[in-house]
């Protein structure tokens, strides 16, 4: 378990440097980056670096600065993740796009070891286009992936 959350001096250029370790990472199961000031060319080289790792569980990219540019890397790590089982991207920026974009990589890779992607906080509409009508007990993203937090509940605590 690697937690940097809350250092916001982490930046990309922290996360880009970190990147290369994470590809044959076999101890590395939860990795938390909430609040590190973590834009899309970081999200981009974290994302890269993990598409080969098989044994991440959690990952925490919650509170950075990732938009919809970003989420295309997350898209791509979605697609090629069979082991992930937790994606925190709450208070960031995806919007609808970023969220459809997500959605398609998880249909596509039928990743059934995911459980949670939090989404919080997101600039998501009430009803996008990707998203199945809500459900009274819980947000399910694309009819396959556990309990999609969109508000209200505090994501990374």
């Amino acid at each position: 378990r690697l937690i940097l959350s809350n250092n916001e001096g982490i930046g990309d250029a922290g996360a880009i440097y970190l990147a290369p370790s994470l590809s044959n990472n076999e101890k590395l199961h939860h990795l938390h980056l909430m609040n590190c000031a973590i834009g899309d060319e970081g999200v981009a080289a974290l994302a890269s670096g993990l598409v080969p790792n098989r044994h991440l569980r959690t990952l925490d990219l919650h509170k950075n600065n990732i938009t919809e540019k970003g989420a295309v890397s997350i898209a791509k790590l979605l697609q090629c993740s069979h082991h992930l089982e937790d994606l925190k991207l709450g208070s960031n920026s995806i919007g609808d796009q970023g969220l459809r974009l997500c959605c398609a990589a998880i249909r596509k890779n039928h990743a059934d070891k995911l459980r949670c992607l939090g989404l919080s906080a997101n600039g998501i509409s009430e009803y996008p286009n990707a998203l199945p009508p809500r459900s009274s007990d819980a947000d399910r993203c694309c009819n396959q992936v556990g309990p999609v937090r969109f508000g209200g509940a505090r994501e990374g605590a």
